[in-house]
């Protein structure tokens, strides 16, 4: 299975733990989990784009935000979006690609992501 699924996965199933331990927790188990604990040492953009999903996806409590936002990022188009950006090293690029993305086939890519 590709990696940044199953990273997405692991949120979602942290996002669903009764036990509430607090964010900086959840996200430590996570980074230990997938090797991301050193943000200095992550060059690819899988392991970039990890990290990000798991720093964001948990707020100050240590919830986890809505699944339907993980799976957002989750979702092949949106990963290849952010792809191309990170090779093109165009921070914003990815903006105006979502824009024409949203305007053609976005729910669709999305739901099969």
């Amino acid at each position: 299975m590709d990696f940044l699924i199953d990273v997405a996965n692991a949120v979602l199933e942290a996002s669903g733990l009764k036990d509430k331990v607090g964010r900086n927790e959840q996200v430590i188990r996570l980074k230990r989990r997938f090797g991301l604990e050193d943000i200095e040492s992550l060059t690819k953009f899988e392991d970039v784009y990890a990290y990000a999903l798991v720093e964001y996806a948990f707020d100050a409590e240590g919830l986890c935000k809505h699944q339907l936002l993980v799976a957002f990022f989750k979702a092949k188009a949106v990963r290849d979006v952010f792809r191309v950006a990170y090779r093109d090293s165009d921070p914003a690029g990815w903006l105006g690609k979502g824009q024409r993305s949203h305007n053609t086939n976005w729910a669709t890519n999305f739901q099969q992501g």
